[in-house]
């Protein structure tokens, strides 16, 4: 089964190392490569951009907060 597709914005965390990223380090998504799969992703903790592939990122829950705004 193939990951769902992330998009500009989403919340991610690494699932194995990657490099000098080690595993669970949270990040947002800045730009997507289709062609490779690859996206870049902007790290909190100092490490700023890398490029990652999907298969190696997991999305991180939505906040609900964003669909609950307005209803009744």
């Amino acid at each position: 089964m193939e990951p769902q597709p992330l998009y500009v914005g989403d919340r991610v965390r690494t699932i194995v190392p990657i490099a000098e990223l080690p595993v669970g380090v949270h990040g947002i998504i800045r730009a997507i490569f289709p062609l490779g799969d690859l996206y870049d992703v902007f790290f909190t903790e100092g490490i700023g951009l890398r490029i990652v592939p999907r298969n190696k990122l997991e999305q991180l829950r939505r906040s609900q907060d964003s669909t609950s705004v307005g209803s009744t």
